[in-house]
């Protein structure tokens, strides 16, 4: 089954690249010993940007129906998530939405969760130009858990349907912060990231939920998927509001399409 959205692919993913980022920060505990992948930089924002826009490619009104389909939306999901991961260090989010928009589109198509991990588990593409590893193919599948998790306001089939009962434990527990911060942010809309305390709230749900607040790495997974169900929600935002044809501009706030000459 396919879908109508306003982005023109193709998919001319870029060779090459490495999760040098995931392995040399986000699991710095790894033992692998390898010294020349420690060196390598993420590379620059407006660059990754770049090779996004090569495959990920938008174009005038008239041209703008083009027909996905789920191995299409899986591309761009496995591919967004390696380029979003080679920015965390940097605080750069526009990659991330560019997940975000990604994952949204699987949902948006009927895909459910475990068929998007599925199709990712059978993706021909390798943006990271080597299979995931073990700890990274695990964040992958946090992160789509919490944006559909934010998309859908409840859980997804993710869990039901996991063979590992404590995958699912790993994957529910991130699941329940996302909805956590869903319902917070509708009392208190003007909660924020800032202000939002990960540590202290796997403190809380440590015995309900199995979060170990002094594994280091369980609490970088749960930092990033706070930011991605906050940015979540920012992306929805502003999407509402370049829908909404009585939306004005507000200074800062995103910009209001079309953009003529922008691509």
């Amino acid at each position: 089954e396919t879908i109508k959205k306003k982005v023109s692919l193709p998919f001319n993913l870029i060779h090459g690249v490495s999760l040098s980022f995931l392995e040399t920060k986000l699991f710095s505990n790894s033992q692998s010993g390898d010294s020349e992948k420690s060196e390598i930089n993420a590379p620059d924002k407006e660059e990754v940007l770049d090779q996004i826009m090569d495959y990920i490619r938008i174009k005038p009104d008239e041209e703008q129906d083009q027909d996905l389909t789920p191995s299409q939306i899986t591309s761009m999901v496995e591919a967004t998530f390696i380029k979003a991961c080679l920015q965390l260090s940097t605080g750069y989010v526009d990659v991330l939405k560019f997940f975000i928009v990604s994952v949204q589109m699987s949902y948006k198509s009927g895909i459910t969760a475990i068929e998007l991990l599925k199709l990712l588990d059978s993706c021909q593409t390798s943006t990271a130009n080597r299979p995931l590893m073990e700890d990274e193919m695990l964040l992958r599948r946090i992160w789509i858990e919490v944006v559909y998790t934010i998309l859908g306001g409840k859980g997804s089939d993710l869990v039901g349907e996991l063979a590992n009962p404590d995958d699912a434990d790993d994957i529910s527990k991130y699941r329940q912060l996302g909805m956590h911060i869903l319902t917070t942010k509708r009392l208190k809309p003007e909660l924020e990231l800032s202000s939002f305390d990960v540590q202290e709230y796997c403190k809380n749900q440590a015995s309900s939920s199995k979060f170990s607040p002094n594994n280091p790495v369980e609490m970088m997974f749960a930092t990033y998927a706070a930011r991605l169900a906050f940015l979540t929600l920012t992306v929805l935002d502003e999407e509402k509001n370049c829908d909404d044809p009585n939306a004005k501009r507000i200074l800062g706030g995103p910009p209001r399409p079309p953009i003529p000459g922008a691509f």
